[in-house]
């Protein structure tokens, strides 16, 4: 084999490698939440974790939502919400503005801001959706499902967390 062709099988093999690995790899980038606290997405953090995540106008409704229907699961399990403001136009609505909404709407969740969607395309995490992420507490993804939390949506995320917390 040549040494060029050599070289260039080995960066492409090198990056297939590396998108494989980070393709839904749980990134330790630091996001601010609604409240100006930085935080990291806590799943693979040694606790089964429900990471609910949206870009939906919705947002809030549906984070509410999932965290009151998921909260008796709160003590074992972590939860979080992850808002993917990406696609936001800014001009129209400031940084601020949206952080004050939230803290607003949700005064109780947390919710850290992935303002350029980095976060949530690390996690590969479905666009134009809300999707709940379940991981066991070495940050394996064990599912997902999308949607807001109907009574057929949130018994299977408890059967997701009931499995995570006996899965490596």
């Amino acid at each position: 084999m040549r040494p060029l062709t050599a070289l260039a099988l080995f960066f492409s093999l090198a990056l297939l490698a590396g998108s494989a690995q980070a393709q839904g790899a749980i990134p330790s980038e630091v996001l601010q939440d609604q409240f100006g606290k930085d935080g990291r997405i806590e799943a693979g953090r040694g606790k089964a974790h429900i990471l609910v995540a949206s870009d939906q106008r919705e947002s809030t409704k549906d984070f509410s939502e999932w965290s009151k229907a998921l909260a008796s699961l709160a003590p074992s399990h972590g939860i979080q919400a992850l808002a993917n403001l990406k696609a936001l136009p800014f001009f129209f609505l400031p940084h601020d503005l949206i952080a004050s909404s939230l803290r607003k709407d949700l005064p109780g969740l947390p919710v850290p801001l992935d303002w350029k969607g980095r976060v949530s395309a690390a996690l590969a995490v479905p666009p134009n959706a809300t999707t709940v992420l379940v991981y066991s507490p070495s940050g394996r993804l064990l599912g997902q499902v999308q949607g807001s939390a109907s009574p057929g949506l949130v018994e299977e995320v408890r059967r997701l967390a009931l499995r995570a917390q006996t899965s490596p």
